[in-house]
């Protein structure tokens, strides 16, 4: 499978075109939650992400439709940690794990969440629960990531960091492309989306 570096012809220009407006959009004064839109504490958003990610589970369905079976944590596991109840602090140390496998930086995880929450409500049929969480968020790091990086970025450079004992790079592609085709390759967002999901998450600029 193909790598996705840029997913439509003008994503370049796109990207560039964002990032100055987040730039340009962030002048003003900060608010006593001390979160700089520019470079956002890592921990914070690790934090808030899991969080919000604890908050949109639901508890009470464990189910995925077969359509979205590479999805799955039940048929694909990404790792042994695999409870029934979920903690938020189960969820906090998964979001940093793949964190630091994916080299990811905030923005890049806060892009993710843009991208993961256009998904879920594009297609209410997709559960968000104990069996497909991981492996949503997986795609909506990796998206964030080659959306937001100012270079290249090849799945096959996770390979010796991959520290997930079931997740294989293949997995990976496969998450990825389910993950773009899910959103029909539609990948613009504006900076609005972005302090949105900063209000969101309970910091305020």
């Amino acid at each position: 499978m193909r790598e996705t570096k840029n997913i439509l012809p003008t994503q370049e220009k796109k990207v560039s075109f964002e990032k100055e407006n987040i730039v340009n959009s962030s002048s003003s004064s900060l608010s006593s939650k001390e979160i700089n839109p520019l470079d956002p504490d890592e921990k914070k958003i690790n934090l808030a992400i899991s969080k919000y990610l604890f908050k949109r589970l639901d508890m009470n369905n464990d189910m995925c439709p077969s359509e979205f079976d590479i999805l799955n944590e039940d048929k694909h596991p990404v790792d042994s940690v695999f409870f029934k109840q979920i903690s938020e602090k189960e969820i906090f140390n998964f979001v940093r794990k793949f964190q630091k496998i994916s080299w990811a930086d905030p923005i890049s995880l806060i892009l993710g969440i843009i991208f993961l929450k256009k998904l879920l409500e594009k297609h209410q049929n997709i559960p968000f629960n104990r069996a497909t969480w991981k492996r949503l968020f997986i795609g909506s790091v990796v998206l964030g990531l080659k959306i937001w990086s100012d270079y290249s970025i090849y799945l096959l450079d996770f390979q010796d960091r991959l520290d997930l004992p079931f997740l294989k790079i293949k997995s990976l592609y496969q998450i990825e492309y389910k993950f773009l085709s899910l959103l029909n390759f539609e990948v613009e967002w504006a900076p609005s989306d972005y302090e949105k999901t900063l209000v969101e998450f309970g910091f305020s600029f």
